[in-house]
């Protein structure tokens, strides 16, 4: 249900904003709902935050298929999709692996940390990315 609630919410968003400034308000705003996660003691603060970065991760979800589309190469089309539609599974199977073995040495809290403040980067590297690089 979050992806659908998403999906109604950026198709809005993506055709009356600069799809730049969209996905790096996403990943801003994700990072803050993963880091939100981590404070919540209260069961609807913890709901809340999870409902977030749902929701934050559909306009991801609708936008690198997209692009892929637009900027790959014919010939190499089809292993784009494939890498971006496999990162998924390969990312949770990873995280939860990490996961695992971080938690014998620190607290389940720095594995949002880790992830909320690895995104700060990437937002970095979308501000920097030229605009002929991004669909508008």
């Amino acid at each position: 249900m979050l992806k659908q609630l998403g999906s109604l919410i950026a198709m809005p968003v993506y055709h009356y904003m600069n799809t730049k400034f969209v996905i790096i308000t996403c990943l801003i705003l994700n990072s803050a709902a993963l880091l939100l996660f981590t404070v919540g003691n209260n069961f609807y603060i913890l709901c809340l935050s999870r409902v977030l970065v749902g929701v934050f991760q559909v306009f991801f979800c609708i936008y690198f298929p997209v692009w892929v589309d637009l900027f790959a190469d014919e010939s190499r089309k089809t292993i784009w999709l494939t890498t971006l539609l496999i990162g998924v599974p390969l990312g949770v199977i990873t995280g939860y692996s990490l996961t695992a073995v971080l938690i014998l040495y620190v607290n389940w809290k720095w594995t949002f940390y880790g992830q909320a403040f690895a995104m700060i980067p990437l937002a970095l590297f979308f501000l920097m990315t030229p605009a002929k690089y991004m669909v508008y």
